[in-house]
């Protein structure tokens, strides 16, 4: 067992590293309301911190906000307090401080481990021994852990980390302090800094910062439900399970037969999403981040983490449907069913999301007022037609559904997927398939400006889009 230079033992952390920095400050001992051991005081203790370019502020151990005479604290994310600020709060004798994270502290960010710190040593397992070595790490009055750190690039709002599901709801685990968000810090009562210095702490790299949110996403228990329609559509946008194909291997709506069998990837790569890591649950990295992960996909629930994934909210889930209609089709859902009804998606080709809203299947009516010779009978009874009125049913034609076109079947290395990732790209309701079109018929026209017969015949390419 190691200890530091003060003696304090460091057995809670796994492999301590050796020489790592003490506690910065002391708790108060009884009868030393707001002082710490050594003669320094709490507003000392913001004084260095503001100093070192965090910005701190008088808090309340209860409610874990600075203090009421602080009053709106959102103006100091811009600013530090002044000196007379600072006279003037600690007039009181308030014991707590706390720093806000995120820019106002130089893009600091924080790891809160609650629940008494019950995965701080499996999440601390995972870490690199030289990474885990320079991190700021602090024990909380409540027995958990904050670490501690700062990164390179911007941080974004609180991410809840790891969650579990208990039969008093949902219990978040680990969570991050970051853009607008603040932890409460030593020299608090119970707060105790026990490796680095919280005057100084590390400046990471996104990848090392990712390295530490993995680790922890790799322990969370528990996904929210999954978003499978519009907001406006309660009884729609949350689901649980994906929706299972009926018996003759497709649902009913296009949207739940798209999550049972959509290529989500295919959309997901389209617009500039790059998978990371593959297996059971695949790491995803939102476009323009070039290093570490956004998302993950498993079980076809996709999982957004990030802040910065327009069109998509940090820490919901999304089903395969959702993620079409709002990547393809600018979170209009409604028309991504019916582009996916074109696409051979859903159990009845006469079948509209509409047919579902309110739990009302009448695709048999459609598809009687649909057939040949269709017109209202002499009594008015919708969907009777000339031939039913004579005693005989109107032939419907019975033809297997061939499903999708395979995503592989329309990527042709070379300038037909160039032309149609360009396509893809600036089209307001992108189509693998009208794109995969339209790409070859370019390459049929530039192949007939230098191709010809004696009788100066080109080249012809007929293309049909049904």
């Amino acid at each position: 067992m190691q200890s530091g230079r003060h003696g304090r033992s460091a057995a809670a952390l796994p492999d301590h590293p050796a020489g790592a920095a003490d506690v910065l400050d002391v708790p108060p001992q009884p009868g030393e309301r707001g002082h710490l051991r050594g003669g320094g005081c709490v507003i000392e203790a913001a004084r260095r911190y503001i100093e070192a370019g965090l910005r701190a502020l008088p808090a309340d151990r209860e409610t874990k906000r600075p203090i009421r005479a602080v009053g709106r604290w959102k103006p100091y994310i811009k600013r530090p307090p002044t000196e007379a600020e600072l006279s003037a709060w600690f007039a009181n004798g308030p014991d707590a401080l706390c720093i806000l994270c995120g820019e106002a502290s130089g893009n600091l960010e924080a790891m809160d481990f609650d629940a008494g710190g019950e995965l701080f040593n499996a999440w601390w397992a995972k870490i690199p021994a030289d990474l885990r070595a320079g991190l700021v790490v602090e024990r909380t009055r409540s027995g958990g852990w904050h670490v501690i750190y700062r990164c390179c690039a911007t941080v974004c709002g609180n991410l809840k980390l790891a969650q579990r599901k208990t039969g008093e709801g949902v219990v978040t685990l680990i969570e991050t302090r970051g853009e607008g968000g603040l932890i409460i810090c030593a020299p608090t009562p119970g707060y105790e800094v026990t490796q680095g210095d919280l005057c100084d702490p590390p400046v990471l790299s996104e990848d090392e910062r990712d390295a530490l949110l993995r680790a922890a996403w790799e322990l969370n228990e528990y996904l929210p439900p999954a978003v499978n329609g519009p907001p406006d559509r309660p009884h729609d946008a949350r689901v649980g399970p994906m929706s299972r194909p009926s018996a003759g291997g497709v649902t009913d709506r296009p949207g739940d037969d798209f999550n049972a069998r959509g290529d989500v990837r295919a959309v997901l790569e389209t617009h500039g999403w790059v998978r990371t890591k593959g297996g059971d649950n695949e790491y995803w990295r939102r476009p323009g981040k070039t290093s570490g992960m956004s998302a993950t996909l498993k079980d076809r629930v996709f999982y957004v983490f990030s802040s910065n994934a327009h069109p998509f909210e940090a820490n919901r889930a999304y089903s395969p449907f959702a993620v079409y209609a709002l990547l393809d089709h600018g979170g209009d859902f409604e028309q991504a069913a019916s582009a996916l009804r074109q696409l051979g998606f859903g159990g009845d080709p006469h079948a509209s999301l509409a047919d579902h809203a309110n739990g009302a299947n009448i695709s048999a009516i459609v598809r009687m007022s649909a057939a040949p010779g269709a017109c209202p009978s002499d009594n008015g009874v919708l969907g009777q037609t000339i031939e039913h009125r004579i005693g005989q049913a109107a032939p419907v034609p019975d033809i297997a559904d061939p499903g999708p076109m395979p995503a592989e079947m329309l990527r042709v290395p070379g300038l037909i997927s160039e032309v149609m990732d360009h396509t893809l790209a600036i089209a307001p309701y992108p189509n693998h398939v009208m794109a995969f079109g339209g790409a070859l018929a370019l390459q049929a026209f530039l192949a007939g400006r230098k191709v010809r017969d004696p009788g100066d015949n080109r080249t012809n390419l007929y293309l049909l889009g049904l």
